[in-house]
């Protein structure tokens, strides 16, 4: 539960701050609840709702990005596209 809800306040605090290191940590804190925890645990849902919550934000984070690029940084030129871009996250 502990680390459910450290993932939520990573979370929260990205929410204010927009620092992606608190979305990445959110993320990690999430991801090991959820490993950590069985199956039948009725707390589940509610953990992984969060994690999906925060992958979301994640998803939202790399749309924007490629959106946002300028037409030669969409063909192979350089990118200014944030770190998050190319960070790539994995559910067990």
């Amino acid at each position: 539960m502990q680390l459910n809800n450290l993932g939520i306040s990573f979370e929260s605090r990205f929410e204010h701050t927009g620092n992606l290191s608190d979305l990445s940590e959110a993320i990690s804190n999430e991801q090991e609840a959820v490993a950590l925890t069985p199956d039948d645990d009725p707390d589940m849902p509610m953990w992984l709702n969060n994690l999906g919550n925060s992958l979301h934000s994640a998803l939202n984070l790399q749309a924007i990005s490629l959106t946002s690029r300028k037409p030669s940084q969409t063909s192979g030129g350089p990118s200014n596209s944030p770190p998050m871009a190319t960070t790539t996250w994995r559910c067990s």
